[in-house]
């Protein structure tokens, strides 16, 4: 005779958590990644298509995202380009920022904050896109570190 088995335990998927801004000094972008630790999160559809987790600092997003925020990012994958007033993860400079993305540069919701603008308003600062932002995360659906 076959037992049957019934797991109780919730679907996860592991991310990687970014718990502070990326280090000064980061000469090629592609080696954030390096910054970051392995999590598991409770699956929800949001974090079905998040790759990474990142903190917010500071109220240039606000209303929509506070600081100590956690958010849910989707990595750039080379093909799909951020659509214009999306939300997303960004590197400038040696800088992580997390911005709506316009033609002419990156902007806050926050109205106190000006945008940062592209080309030589921003002395041609190499700017990086990490991905787009797919919603946030509560501390409690972190579950475990790997």
């Amino acid at each position: 005779m076959y037992k049957t088995t019934i797991s109780l335990l919730p679907a996860t998927k592991t991310l990687v958590f970014f718990s502070r801004p990326l280090a000064a000094g980061i000469g090629d972008p592609t080696e954030f990644e390096k910054e970051g630790e392995e999590v598991k999160v409770l699956l929800s559809p949001d974090v079905s298509r998040a790759d990474y987790i990142f903190t917010v600092n500071g109220d240039s997003m606000e209303p929509e995202y506070h600081s100590h925020d956690l958010l849910l990012v989707q990595r750039y994958n080379g093909s799909d380009d951020i659509n214009e007033g999306e939300t997303g993860a960004f590197i400038v400079g040696n800088e992580m920022y997390v911005k709506n993305y316009y033609t002419d540069g990156l902007h806050s919701f926050n109205p106190d904050y000006r945008p940062m603008l592209f080309g030589e308003e921003r002395n041609n600062t190499p700017v990086f896109y990490i991905g787009k932002v797919v919603g946030k995360l509560g501390r409690s659906e972190i579950i475990s570190e790997e």
